[in-house]
């Protein structure tokens, strides 16, 4: 290049300059004046940039692409490489290899495309390994500065690459079609003759390229399910398939929740009207609590005595209302009723059935029929504890933190609910799910007494 003094100057690199790259090049001087007399050098002035710029070495001979690649090749395709640059054919034929060796011939589609198409097919589930060594030249003659190689392996066994749902998967819905993806292409009658479910269930198969598809007729709640892939499943292209496959996966829950509105109840000790009242609305009918209480009736038996001792005296809950709906009269607390008195009160709108002695299981069939379901338990927040206290001579048995509820809805199967959903007008205001074995612990206090309100 020339300076400003049009004097010409040449820069040669001590490396070699690598192929493909690009490189930044700064020219700069510093003017200065030297002292024969001291012998030293003095800058005049800052340094100077003469000269700026990039220039970006020619491409160094490689590959631009490749196949076949990965897995699951079939025997009879053709190797094909396409280089960036043109290229020497004969010395590049010369530097082109292939393990384990192979007879084929090789020619060129275009300057830059080298094809090999062996003579006899390709080995089944055999690992090729393909090669282009330094010697390979360019047109212009240059060489590879690196050696390039890649490997791909011809069609095998036929194997099980997926399954959906997959293994272990959970909640999965009743409808849910099971896809079972292969490697390969296979044949769809003795895929699916291999095919199995267990508990077993009906349905039809599908084909989606190398996915067989199985729709069922439908699941059931809270179901596990395997399903297997026997061997022998016959190929198209590659090799049948020598060992079994297998998923499991579990369905979803049933969950039933019935529409049952939630209010909180007007007074203390009106949790079964409160719990009446709302299985009322549910079936369309607007009562108060106040008129479900009078419905039941009141035994005005006032209380006397001691609070747990057997000999005390007050009303009888299985015959009326017994103590003050807000508490106020002794003993400091009111009680309610138990069931009887309640079905009373509904028989007036709809129809009932008393349970007692029941199960969690009946419970579940009769949400499951969109009927509800009026409990008695106690309510988690008071001690729970038996008493008795006399009434006209008759021993009467109570609970200490009695609590009625509206049973809304359950999760699991009717067979094996797992939790259920009350309304609770009291304490838990608006609703709460307890597990069954809470739920069961806390119905057993009364006997595993229900309403059905139909």
């Amino acid at each position: 290049m020339k300076n400003l003094d049009d004097v010409k100057y040449s820069l040669k690199a001590k490396d070699t300059f690598k192929k493909g790259t690009e490189y930044s090049l700064k020219i700069s001087r510093t003017k200065t004046t030297y002292s024969y007399e001291t012998k030293k050098t003095e800058n005049l002035g800052e340094k100077e940039e003469l000269w700026a710029g990039k220039f970006k070495i020619i491409e160094a001979p490689g590959i631009k692409s490749y196949a076949p690649s990965g897995y699951g090749v079939l025997i009879d395709t053709s190797i094909k490489i396409e280089f960036r640059q043109d290229m020497n054919q004969e010395e590049t034929v010369k530097a082109f290899s292939v393990g384990p060796k192979i007879d084929g011939d090789i020619s060129w589609e275009s300057p830059r495309m080298l094809v090999f198409k062996p003579k006899s097919p390709l080995g089944k589930n055999t690992k090729y390994t393909v090669g282009i060594s330094v010697a390979a030249k360019a047109a212009d003659d240059s060489n590879f500065e690196e050696a390039f190689s890649y490997s791909f392996t011809t069609i095998g066994y036929v194997v099980v690459s997926g399954f959906y749902p997959g293994n272990g998967a959970r909640s999965v819905d009743l409808n849910s079609r099971i896809n079972v993806t292969f490697n390969q292409a296979v044949d769809h009658e003795s895929a699916q003759s291999k095919f199995g479910i267990s508990p077993t269930v009906g349905g039809n198969f599908s084909w989606n390229g190398n996915t067989m598809v199985f729709t069922p007729s439908g699941f059931g709640y809270s179901q596990g399910y395997t399903i297997n892939i026997a061997s022998g499943v016959k190929t198209v292209n590659g090799l049948d398939s020598v060992q079994a496959f297998s998923s499991g996966f579990t369905t979803r829950q049933q969950v039933v929740m019935l529409n049952i509105p939630s209010w909180r109840q007007t007074h203390m000790y009106t949790c079964m009207a409160a719990a009446s009242r709302e299985a009322l609305a549910y079936r369309g009918i607007t009562v108060s609590e106040l008129h479900i209480v009078d419905l039941m009736g009141y035994d005005y038996t006032p209380w006397s005595g001691t609070w747990r001792d057997p000999n005390a005296a007050w009303g009888d809950p299985n015959a009326g209302y017994v103590g003050d709906i807000d508490g106020h009269s002794a003993p400091g607390w009111g009680y309610g009723s138990h069931w009887d008195p309640v079905v009373k009160a509904i028989s007036s709108y709809r129809p009932v059935e008393l349970k007692r002695n029941w199960s969690v299981q009946g419970i579940a069939r009769e949400l499951a029929n969109g009927n509800p379901v009026i409990v008695w338990w106690v309510n988690g927040v008071w001690p729970a504890y038996e008493l008795y206290w006399k009434n006209n001579g008759k021993s009467i048995r109570a609970v200490n933190s009695l609590h009625v509820q509206v049973v809304k809805g359950f999760t699991g199967t009717v067979d094996n609910p797992t939790s259920f959903t009350v309304n609770d007008s009291g304490y838990g205001y608006p609703a709460r799910t307890y597990d069954v074995g809470t739920f069961q612990a806390k119905w057993g206090w009364f006997s595993n007494t229900g309403i059905i309100v139909r």
